[in-house]
Order: structure tokens, then C-alpha cells, then sequence
């Protein structure tokens, strides 16, 4: 439904070479220059901002991305439609910091062209260095990577959408 809007860019997966390493990625909108992606999410993450440098970062990169496929400089701000799946009416009140709505925009201020891939080139650096690693030497994530709940203790990303959970050194050490 979001995808038949009129007079937004048609969605297309993008891609540019840094370093010998092809990086990719893919908007969910771009309206007038202005990227904005949409995230199913928790209240939580809205009211701890928890995940908004995340959200950032993958903007920035599809800038940059855009900028490297089609030599446009898109608009320095971008934003996040949060979709709110646990968000509950009877939660608002006057002065909370709980949302007034169940679908907010989330604006920032994106990255630099030139932050971005210097950011790119370190990731890229530290793949290159570790890739030939056993997992036990590999670095450990830190508590922003994983997600960490002050409120719960628990690391939200190992717990429920690390892809590499399974095989992780760092997550079996600590179930010990």
C-alpha cells in the first residue's frame, strides 16, 4: 500500500564499489529528494531512541549509495515512519513520553557523503582483517550493537534477530 503512493521515486536496489567490496541497499521512499524508510517497531524503541543512530546510519548509507548511482546529493535530513505494533491508546496521556499515535516520523539529520564512506571504509577495513578469524577471536559486539534493555538486561539483538546467534561465541559464553 505505502509503495502505490504517487509522485515518489520508484524503489530500486542500489549498488557501488568501495575498496574492492560491493556495498547494496535499498530505500523504502524517496519523495522530493527526501529519503524516509518504514520500521516496524516497538513503542520502547521510540521512547528510549534506542535504535534512531541505527536508522541513521542505514540512511546515510542509501545517500551515499544514491549519490554514487546517480551523482544526485539528496536531501541532508531524512526520517523513519515508525510503525508502532505494541503502541496502545489507553497509554496516552498528557505529558508521557509514550506516543500520541500508533504511526510517528522519526526526522534526523543523515551523515555526510564523506562520513559515510570513511565509516564504509572502516567497516570494510575490520571485515578484511577478521574475515579469516575463528569466531573466538573475532571482537566482541558492544552493548550498542546488541541492543542491551537496561530496563530487562537482556541483549534484544542476540536474543531475537542476530542471524549469527547460533554459531556466536560471545552469546554461548554468556548462557554458561
Amino acid at each position: 500500500v505505502l509503495e502505490r503512493e504517487h509522485d515518489i521515486e520508484p524503489i530500486e536496489r542500489m549498488f557501488a564499489d568501495l575498496d574492492g567490496v560491493q556495498i547494496s541497499g535499498k530505500f523504502d521512499r524517496l519523495k522530493d529528494g527526501k529519503l524516509i524508510d518504514y520500521k516496524c517497531t516497538s513503542v520502547w524503541t521510540i521512547i528510549y531512541g534506542s535504535r534512531v543512530q541505527e536508522w541513521k546510519r542505514q540512511l546515510s548509507i542509501y545517500r551515499w549509495l544514491y549519490f554514487k548511482q546517480k551523482g544526485v546529493i539528496l536531501d541532508e535530513m531524512g526520517s523513519v515512519v515508525a510503525i508502532l505494533r505494541d503502541w496502545s491508546a489507553k497509554e496516552v496521556k498528557e505529558g508521557s513520553l509514550y506516543p500520541k499515535s500508533a504511526i510517528i516520523e522519526v526526522p534526523f539529520k543523515l551523515a555526510t557523503l564523506e562520513a559515510t564512506e570513511k565509516f564504509l571504509k572502516s567497516k570494510i577495513k575490520d571485515i578484511k582483517l577478521f574475515e579469516r578469524e575463528v569466531d573466538a577471536m573475532l571482537p566482541k559486539c558492544t552493548k550498542e550493537e546488541r541492543w542491551y534493555n537496561d530496563n530487562t538486561k537482556k541483549y534484544n539483538k542476540c536474543a531475537k534477530y542476530c542471524l549469527a546467534r547460533n554459531w556466536c561465541s560471545q552469546v554461548k559464553n554468556e548462557i554458561r
